[in-house]
């Protein structure tokens, strides 16, 4: 077993005992025993398509950010649903992503979905464009400077900004 499929196994099996919050010989063999199936039932398990592996700390980094967007959706949501008032200018936004791979792709357009208020409707193309449609769309660049700063986390994260600096 190599070194960094032996980390990945280390990494899987504490992250099943941690999942599990339950710390027992037993507990830890059917983790370890679980990692070593997936390790090599799917070998490049922690590797973007580009088989570039993931980065732990910025694969959190897009997830804290993410999670951060998602608070101030709801937070507008919510101000939207207790207010009399109707504060809603919807519209459908193109949003260019550039050159992006489509695990890239798929992980921000799913993203934007997941957020409240907004649901990609289409991605398209090479460079990849998406089609979204923003329920509070009062400022349509502001709109895409988010999207695009979600896109550089993801991209960061899947280690894809390497890439780019190979390319040039």
């Amino acid at each position: 077993m190599r070194a960094r499929q032996a980390g990945l196994v280390a990494w899987l099996t504490l992250l099943w005992v941690v999942l599990w919050r339950d710390v027992t010989v037993a507990n830890a063999a059917s983790g370890l025993a679980a990692a070593i199936v997936v390790t090599s039932v799917f070998p490049r398990v922690g590797a973007a398509a580009s088989g570039r592996p993931l980065r732990p700390y910025r694969l959190m980094t897009f997830f804290l950010y993410f999670h951060w967007k998602m608070l101030e959706a709801n937070v507008v949501l919510a101000r939207e649903i207790l207010t009399p008032r109707d504060y809603t200018k919807s519209g459908i936004l193109a949003v260019p992503m550039g050159r992006a791979s489509d695990l890239l792709v798929t992980l921000v357009a799913n993203s934007i979905t997941l957020t409240p208020g907004t649901v990609t409707l289409e991605a398209r193309g090479d460079p990849a464009v998406l089609y979204v449609h923003v329920l509070h769309l009062h400022d349509p660049e502001r709109v895409r400077h988010d999207i695009a700063e979600l896109q550089e986390y993801a991209r960061r994260a899947l280690g894809e900004d390497a890439a780019l600096k190979e390319d040039h």
